[in-house]
């Protein structure tokens, strides 16, 4: 009869089983006991986030919009300028057209010793016919050239020959990177969650105040970084330490 009533959604233990999706659930550390801080969605619109903390610890729970306003601050301060972007993708396409000069050389001088170790092959083959080496001669210096051949082709796949698709992704990604607190504004708690994985590497939560540590390279994009760091908060309305 159990499974009769949850099949039919009748069952109200079992809706509550059902996980509230939140944006920072298992992305917040304590800064003193290293415990977890939980999600924990009140009826109503607020998620509270509480430490799971240990005897002694100070840390204590701040609202869920509390950290987003942090996060927003922080992508706000995401800035690339138009000059800089051009500079940064113009250096990007010289580095990336160096590259491609040497990779160019790189795959000439192995495709002209791919081509030489089939030519020996070939020769071989013509050697064996005209029974001028044992079939045991053969078979090992054929066994080693085409071991030298796989070598080769596996070097050749290897060596890079999409610098232009590299460079279009470069530029996408600058103009990404631009626009990381629009995006974050107004995408699903998924996407959220992926931009807060790419930029931000640990949240801590030490009393009251959450901090956090930013990946390279998106701490050199950041204006003020050092002030946004240290804010505090201890209700609604943020205040930052002087």
């Amino acid at each position: 009869m159990k499974c009769v009533a949850v099949r039919k959604g009748k069952n109200k233990q079992f809706s509550k089983m059902v996980k509230h999706e939140t944006i920072f659930k298992g992305l917040i550390k304590c800064k003193n006991c290293g415990c977890t801080v939980t999600p924990d969605p009140k009826k109503g619109k607020y998620i509270y986030l509480k430490p799971n903390r240990k005897k002694g610890c100070n840390c204590r729970q701040i609202n869920e919009n509390v950290a987003n306003d942090v996060v927003a601050e922080v992508l706000k301060s995401i800035c690339i300028s138009t000059d800089t972007l051009e500079q940064y993708v113009d250096s990007l396409k010289n580095k990336f057209n160096q590259q491609t000069k040497e990779n160019l050389s790189v795959l000439s001088t192995l495709n002209k010793k791919l081509d030489n170790i089939k030519s020996k092959l070939s020769r071989l083959n013509d050697i064996y016919l005209d029974e001028d080496i044992s079939k045991e001669e053969y078979s090992s210096i054929k066994k080693d050239l085409q071991t030298e051949q796989v070598v080769l082709e596996q070097r050749i796949k290897s060596v890079p020959q999409n610098s232009d698709e590299v460079i279009i992704t470069l530029e996408c990604l600058s103009d990404v990177i631009s626009r990381l607190y629009f995006i974050y504004q107004s995408s699903r708690i998924d996407t959220k969650r992926k931009i807060l994985n790419l930029v931000f590497s640990n949240f801590w939560l030490n009393g009251s105040t959450l901090s956090y540590e930013i990946k390279k390279p998106f701490d050199m994009f950041i204006k003020g970084a050092y002030r946004l760091k240290n804010w505090v908060w201890w209700d609604s309305n943020p205040r930052p330490i002087d």
